[in-house]
């Protein structure tokens, strides 16, 4: 029995204009999709002398980034004009085994960065 959430993930995007429409996306690139948080910053007021009065925590942000293949005869997964894309979108990143925890982003901004190499060919690197 599986209790981790690992191996192939279905990644799903919604356009936040289009609330009725869910679509996966293409399989992503073996060993690209990666959850990468950045926590924010700790502020400290203090008297002087050093003593800590009170301390803010500021919210953490997250980037949600995976790799697909620009396969032949494929639409691009997004539509965008120089790597923007103009909608906002909530991306859910569903387990292979879907009774395990997954991840969801409502109204993330996506970049579409286009890439080459003679090795793997084209891709598209995306990130929420």
């Amino acid at each position: 029995m599986s209790v981790l959430s690992w191996g192939k993930p279905t990644i799903i995007v919604k356009s936040e204009e289009d609330l009725a429409i869910y679509r996966a996306t293409p399989t992503p690139v073996e060993d690209t999709t990666n959850l990468e948080t950045t926590e924010g910053e700790t502020t400290e007021a203090k008297k002087e002398g050093g003593e800590v009065v009170d301390v803010r925590n500021d919210k953490s942000t997250y980037a949600l980034t995976y790799d697909i293949f620009a396969e032949k005869g494929q639409k691009k997964p997004f539509a965008e004009k120089d790597g923007v894309v103009l909608k906002n979108y909530s991306v859910f990143v569903v387990p292979e085994d879907e009774n395990c925890i997954g991840i969801a982003m409502k109204k993330s901004k996506v970049s579409v960065k286009n890439t080459f190499t003679a090795a793997d060919g084209a891709k598209y690197s995306i990130t929420h």
